[in-house]
């Protein structure tokens, strides 16, 4: 029997889905406001239908992908503009 995947944490900035729920306010509806103050999300977006189903149901773990069309990648952190400097990670 092969073992199912076990998806519970953004792995760019290492936050279970568990800590960030237990971290953030009540008040935090959105997953711009969770990529704001964790970073997570933000990054290489792989997170993002975790986080959008965890602000949606509640749930940390997830054993199956999710892909979700309907959310829009991560914006970008940096453009060839801007000083280095000021992009990096986190």
């Amino acid at each position: 029997m092969v073992p199912q995947p076990v998806i519970d944490r953004c792995t760019c900035f290492d936050r279970t889905f568990a800590e960030i729920k237990a971290a953030m306010p009540e008040s935090t509806t959105t997953l711009e406001a969770i990529t704001k103050r964790f970073g997570c999300g933000g990054d290489c977006g792989i997170c993002r239908p975790y986080l959008a189903q965890m602000l949606k149901t509640g749930e940390t773990v997830f054993t199956e992908i999710l892909i979700r069309e309907d959310l829009e990648p991560p914006a970008p952190r940096c453009t060839g503009s801007q000083d280095s400097k000021k992009c990096a990670r986190g």
